[in-house]
């Protein structure tokens, strides 16, 4: 298995869950109200969704792999897999994380089988340097787990993508260390479906 020589890294001063560099991308406001405040809003209802579709796609798939990871020789699935690093300032549970021939791979599961965001990838790209960072091996790609019938993308986590983490790592950490309240980049469209507007509701 190839090994992974990481250099010239970013370091961090305090850890972050991963899923606040998807809610970072979305609005620069999230990081402030859910980490230096402290709110935690009722979740919305796709929200609850996404998470009974995790669960019942952990049990199909300890059942039946699809074709598209079976191709991958795979010898081992977890689920909720914790990971971190203190370097990075980073931490958060992958839905799964696949054993392969190849080596290992971060597995996202998603309910809606739309177009892929940019904070998602982040999201899976962040995952999958943590699982570098833990284990000392190489994961070049992870995989989307995707809708009813079950899609699969591979994603190719490239060192743009892998930047694009430590940036946005770093300006998130730099929300919460000055505590002061962002001004928002978010549309309309998005402040109508977040679920901090309550806390939120500046616009005009």
């Amino acid at each position: 298995m190839k090994q992974l020589i990481l250099q010239n890294r970013p370091s961090f001063a305090s850890s972050i869950q991963v899923s606040m560099l998807r809610q970072f991308t979305f609005c620069k406001r999230i990081p402030y109200f859910a980490v230096c405040i402290g709110l935690r809003p009722k979740s919305p209802l796709w929200v609850v969704q996404g998470k009974s579709y995790e669960l019942m796609r952990q049990c199909l798939l300890k059942a039946r792999m699809p074709q598209e990871l079976n191709n991958l020789g795979p010898e081992k699935l977890e689920f909720n897999i914790f990971l971190s690093s203190d370097e990075l300032g980073l931490h958060g549970a992958a839905d799964a994380i696949i054993e392969t021939a190849h080596g290992p791979a971060v597995l996202e599961l998603k309910a809606n089988p739309g177009k892929l965001n940019r904070g998602s990838e982040l999201q899976l790209a962040a995952y999958s340097i943590l699982l570098e960072k833990q284990r000392g091996v190489e994961s070049s790609h992870a995989y989307f787990v995707q809708g009813k019938p079950i899609k699969v993308t591979r994603f190719k986590i490239n060192q743009e993508l892998r930047d694009d983490v430590y940036s946005t790592t770093r300006r998130i950490q730099e929300i919460v260390g000055g505590g002061t309240l962002p001004d928002s980049d978010a549309e309309p469209a998005k402040c109508a479906q977040c679920e901090y507007l309550n806390f939120c509701n500046d616009r005009d």
